[in-house]
């Protein structure tokens, strides 16, 4: 065998002059003819020597291996696959990726071009915090800034916001702001506390009466819990006449709503 190839399929010492680009797989087709290929070779850079592909690789079978490091050459950066978690990416079900750190999503669709990776979009650290559009700047590059509270925002919020025309509604999970635009009695249902988890904001909001006019009592927006399930200690909370045109509950995550 020839320094700098690797032969497939010769007879030792029988192969004749190697082909292809230096490193390249030479594979034998007959007639001791030589092929070589310079989209499979050995790469001698650096201190470990690894086989490269330069084309697709395409695998009909599984793929075995402790660890997959993915490199990006032209950025130098590399990420684990963990060999332990679903690494399926796409979109699929049950679709699982298991790290351990911090994850960084970038796009330059954020607001240009920004260094090599654009804009960081999305910050999650190793202890849970999460920071969307938290970007900072070292020179030209932007670097995400760690998150100082569970969820930290640079920019607006928009939440679910449901615009109530009917006379009774239940409220579901999905809902945050229930805009009330008719100036009959309406009836809402609320979800069970538990169902809502502990501290779930939820903001009613008669849309109808401004200011300066009042609901009558008979039009009043009236709203009870499931299952007997009390509204500051009481069976409905009741919105007319010379109350304010809003009001704010949160639930307990157990059996009961409060007027925040």
């Amino acid at each position: 065998m020839a320094s700098g190839w690797a032969y497939v399929g010769c007879t030792t010492g029988s192969a004749p002059g190697a082909q292809g680009a230096l490193g390249s797989l030479q594979f034998h087709t007959g007639s001791g003819g030589i092929s070589g290929s310079s989209y499979l070779s050995w790469s001698y850079g650096g201190p470990i020597r690894s086989l490269k592909v330069s084309g697709n690789l395409d695998v009909s079978g599984t793929i075995y291996a402790d660890a997959v490091d993915v490199v990006n050459i032209t950025h130098q950066t590399i990420s684990y696959l963990s060999s332990s978690g679903n690494t399926i990416f796409g979109d699929t079900l049950n679709d699982t990726h298991e790290f351990t750190g911090s994850i960084s999503v970038s796009s330059s669709l954020t607001g240009g071009t920004v260094g090599q990776y654009g804009a960081p979009v999305l910050f999650v650290t190793s202890s849970g915090r999460v920071g969307i559009g938290l970007p900072a700047y070292r020179g030209s590059e932007a670097i995400p800034v760690a998150p100082s509270a569970s969820l930290h925002i640079s920019g607006g919020l928009a939440v679910h916001y449901h615009k109530l025309v009917n006379s009774a509604y239940t409220v579901e999970s999905k809902d945050y702001i229930i805009g009330i635009s008719s100036s009959a009695a309406v009836t809402l249902t609320l979800p069970t506390a538990a169902s809502m988890g502990s501290g779930r904001l939820l903001i009613i909001k008669d849309e109808y009466y401004d200011a300066g006019s009042a609901r009558a009592e008979g039009d009043k927006i009236a709203t009870s819990g499931t299952g007997g399930e009390l509204i500051d200690g009481e069976t409905s909370y009741d919105l007319y006449g010379s109350n304010q045109g809003s009001f704010t509950l949160y639930s307990d995550g157990v059996d009961k709503w409060f007027v925040a």
